[in-house]
């Protein structure tokens, strides 16, 4: 019997609507604006090159108790007005991503949000540990990556969700804002890969944006 493992949209930038660049910008810039706020990820289970960062609730990941926010407080302190500026628009990121979730699995994004309103779980851009779930969060944190980013195989077993959604979004570093053609695409090397399948996405072939919901708690990967 076969099943489902992935479903992956590929959009050329070419092809792209001016609603879909200033939907892709929302998130995109907000992520950009964010990091001067959020700590990376250091462990070397996660990152074996590049930078990743963490944005959202934290989760004990034995009990899937929250305890907290991703946040760098000395930061934030000296730049208070400026965080809170940024995080008002997080629930506009998070409204951006929930449709985008819905429209490519709306099964697997109703399981997480049942997952998350069974378990009291806030969505990233809830500012209040208690502040009600809006039609469109599906997750409690995510996670971006930047400068070459690359992992080793592994399950993300300590997730709540058997589901989770991935962008590959070409952007410029400098202002976080979607690239407006291909010839800005210069990405030398990076693939994603579902190393028990023998099967993976050439992200230098891919000109565009890439949309993806997978089972992340048994499909091994590594980027």
């Amino acid at each position: 019997m076969s099943e489902i493992i992935a479903v992956i949209e590929f959009t050329r930038l070419e092809d792209l609507t001016a609603k879909d660049r200033e939907d892709i910008n929302k998130v995109t810039q907000f992520l950009h604006e964010a990091k001067p706020f959020v700590n990376t990820v250091d462990s070397s289970s996660q990152s074996w090159g590049g930078n990743m960062w963490a944005i959202g609730w934290r989760k004990c990941m034995e009990a899937f108790e929250l305890i907290g926010r991703y946040r760098n407080q000395a930061a934030i302190s000296k730049a208070l007005e400026a965080y809170h500026r940024i995080m008002g628009s997080s629930s506009a990121a998070s409204d951006v991503l929930g449709k985008m979730f819905r429209k490519l699995s709306d099964v697997a994004f109703e399981e997480n949000r049942i997952l998350m309103e069974t378990n009291k779980i806030p969505g990233f851009a809830c500012l209040e540990y208690n502040q009600q779930l809006n039609k469109n969060d599906c997750a409690p944190n995510l996670t971006f990556t930047e400068n070459g980013y690359f992992n080793k195989p592994h399950l993300d077993t300590e997730d709540l969700s058997e589901f989770a959604l991935v962008l590959f979004i070409p952007i410029s570093k400098e202002s976080g804002e979607l690239i407006t053609d291909a010839e800005e695409y210069d990405l030398q090397d990076g693939k994603f890969v579902f190393p028990d399948y023998g099967f993976g996405i050439d992200l230098t072939k891919q000109k565009g944006i890439i949309k993806m919901v997978w089972r992340a708690q048994w499909l091994s990967n590594k980027s």
